[in-house]
């Protein structure tokens, strides 16, 4: 499961620990990302980002991100959630289409 720089809101970060949960329940790995956190802030506390899976972006498409790719295996169905579906994660999603 990917989930694509989350923001604060509590209707957003209740919602996302569900998913993560239940990703957990059945061993789905999960990966963050996190967008230009210097100038936007960092990925709320209020998430279980383990260490070593969360992944700092600056392009919207964060398969243009060194290594990003490398995370994610060749046949993997990859569950993607996220803030600003119309640019940061729809532009993950065809890059993932595409790779």
């Amino acid at each position: 499961m990917l989930t694509i720089d989350p923001k604060r809101s509590l209707l957003l970060i209740r919602n996302a620990n569900r998913l993560i949960g239940m990703a957990k329940l059945v061993d789905i790995p999960c990966l963050f990302t996190e967008q230009n956190a210097m100038g936007l802030g960092s990925t709320v506390k209020g998430l279980p980002v383990e260490k070593g899976k969360l992944i700092h972006k600056q392009f919207f498409d964060a398969c243009r991100e060194n290594s990003f790719l490398d995370r994610i295996p060749i046949d993997a169905h990859v569950v993607v959630a996220g803030c600003e579906a119309h640019v940061c994660v729809q532009q993950t999603v065809l890059g993932l289409l595409n790779a």
